[in-house]
């Protein structure tokens, strides 16, 4: 199993976090927290749970932003979004999901707390447009977000209409 571990020289952002064995599980989360490749947090324990649940040998953990936050409200303003970190963000992604990859989409609402954020999720969309990735959720929030992994006892993956989900966000992003 390859250990996967990607982040800036001092340790603020991480881009790729986990292993990936035959059959790996690719996470897209918000943001990171604590997790490192020396320990685990509350988020990255539940995805694994998910994973192994569902048949997965393995996650890779991604994010639509790079910086560590405990709590979301803990990211930049829009004003103060680091344009540089968001566009490495985009391009790790992209080199480390491959074609034919199960992607579990679980950011939650806080989405829609920083247009930057939905920004990057279009930008990452646009990455993944053409290798053929299958997306699943472990629910919906009320607003049809996919949610969070903390805030869900669900199990069973649920297919993910990424492509609509994305024209949605597009349409709200250009409005």
């Amino acid at each position: 199993m390859e250990n996967l571990y990607k982040n800036n020289s001092d340790n603020t952002a991480r881009f790729v976090l986990g292993s990936k064995g035959d059959k790996p599980l690719f996470a897209i989360g918000l943001n990171p927290s604590t997790a490192d490749e020396k320990k685990s947090d509350p988020t990255m324990r539940k995805v694994e749970g998910f994973a192994k649940k569902n048949g997965f040998d393995s996650v890779v953990m991604l994010n639509l932003y790079p910086l560590r936050a405990t709590n979301p409200h803990g990211l930049p303003k829009e004003t103060e979004c680091d344009e540089e970190l968001l566009t490495q963000n985009v391009q790790e992604i992209a080199m480390v999901v491959p074609n034919h990859a199960t992607i579990l989409v679980c950011w939650g609402n806080n989405i829609s707390m920083r247009k930057y954020l939905r920004r990057s999720l279009s930008l990452i969309a646009k990455e993944l447009e053409n290798k053929n990735c299958t997306y699943v959720a472990i629910g919906l929030t009320v607003c049809q977000d996919p949610k969070h992994p903390l805030y869900t006892t669900c199990e069973k993956f649920i297919d993910f209409d990424f492509k609509n989900y994305i024209e949605v966000l597009n349409f709200h992003l250009n409005h």
